[in-house]
């Protein structure tokens, strides 16, 4: 069974590529896996004593929970438009570089995402998420505008 991976940033462009992939009939009789990646939180008190604990572990918790937001909402998308529902998993670091690693932990076949992500630098090229993830995933990537 062909193994599809739908990576999701809670961007329009992500959530069109869930759509183009259930139209253009990808995912009937596969194996889809739906995945978001919360983006970690870098900063430390002993790295930078002018931010307390407590707003770092706040950040934390919030892009976790924005993560989880996104994930259960294109899961849920992908099984009412399809029928065939998804299994989700919610990753954390750097994008691109997670979406690569999970996709060969899962032996994905096809990888299905977004051209541009949430970043308005991104407009101005390919996004680099995407860009990153079609130059060196090892499966097909499908990305969509």
């Amino acid at each position: 069974m062909l193994k599809v991976l739908l990576p999701v940033d809670g961007s329009e462009s992500s959530l069109r590529a869930i759509e183009k992939a259930i139209e253009f009939g990808i995912t009937k009789n596969v194996e889809m896996h739906v995945v978001t990646v919360a983006l970690p939180v870098h900063t430390t008190p002993s790295k930078n004593p002018y931010i307390p604990s407590d707003m770092v572990e706040s950040l934390r918790k919030a892009s976790k929970e924005a993560a989880a937001d996104i994930l259960e909402a294109a899961a849920e998308k992908v099984c009412s438009l399809n029928g065939n529902c998804a299994s989700k998993e919610m990753l954390e670091g750097d994008p691109a570089e997670e979406i690569i690693k999970y996709a060969q932990e899962i032996d994905a076949d096809l990888i299905v995402m977004g051209s541009r992500g949430l970043s308005t630098f991104g407009r101005l090229l390919l996004g680099s998420v995407s860009q990153k993830v079609l130059h060196n995933a090892h499966c097909s990537v499908l990305t969509v505008r």
